[in-house]
C-alpha cells in the first residue's frame, strides 16, 4: 500500500496511528506529498481528483481517501478491533471526552485514536490556546496516551 502524507496532518498521522496499532504499518510506504488548494501536488491528483491527503493506495489498486475512509478499510484489513460494530456505540465513540475521560483508560480505537491526534494537533499548531488548562482530565489522559509507541512515531515536527 502507498499512503501520500504530510507529517504535520493530524488526519495522515490518524492514519498512520490506526496503521501502527493494528500492525499494518509496515506494509504501507510513505509517499511526501505537498498539498495546497493554490498549488495542487499534481501526484496526488493523478489519484485523488480532490488533490488531498491522506490518499491510500491499496495493493489492489484501490484509492481511498479521508482518514475515516482510510481507517476503515485498514482496520477491517488487520482484523476489525478499532472501530466499533455498527451502531450506538459507534456513534458516541468521539463524543463529551472531557466528561468521559476518566473512563478512556487504555482503550484503542477509532474514538481514541482521532481524539489523541486532534488533541496532538492543538498542541502543534495552536499551543497558544491551552486547552490543557481548560480540560485538566482530557490532559491527563493524553499524557498516557500520547506517550504510545505509534503516537510518539508519528508526532510532527516543524
Amino acid at each position: 500500500m502507498k499512503l501520500f502524507y504530510a507529517l504535520s496532518s493530524p488526519f495522515v498521522r490518524k492514519c498512520l496511528v490506526a496503521a501502527q496499532e493494528i500492525g499494518l504499518r509496515d506494509r504501507i510506504e510513505l509517499i511526501p506529498a505537498a498539498p495546497s488548494p493554490v498549488n495542487r501536488d499534481a501526484t496526488v491528483v493523478a489519484h485523488n481528483p480532490l488533490g488531498k491527503i491522506p490518499t491510500l493506495i491499496t495493493a489492489d489498486g484501490l484509492v481511498l481517501y479521508d482518514s475515516r475512509v482510510i481507517c476503515e478499510y485498514l482496520d477491517d484489513l488487520g482484523g476489525g478491533s478499532l472501530l466499533p460494530p455498527a451502531g450506538p456505540a459507534r456513534w458516541s465513540a468521539l463524543a463529551e471526552f472531557e466528561h468521559r475521560s476518566g473512563t478512556l483508560g487504555d482503550r484503542i480505537d477509532i474514538g481514541t485514536i482521532t481524539l489523541g491526534c486532534v488533541l496532538g494537533y492543538l498542541d502543534f499548531r495552536y499551543a497558544a490556546l491551552a486547552w490543557r488548562d481548560r480540560y485538566p482530565l482530557l490532559a491527563r489522559w493524553f499524557e498516557t496516551f500520547g506517550a504510545r509507541a505509534s503516537m510518539r512515531a508519528t508526532r510532527p515536527t516543524q
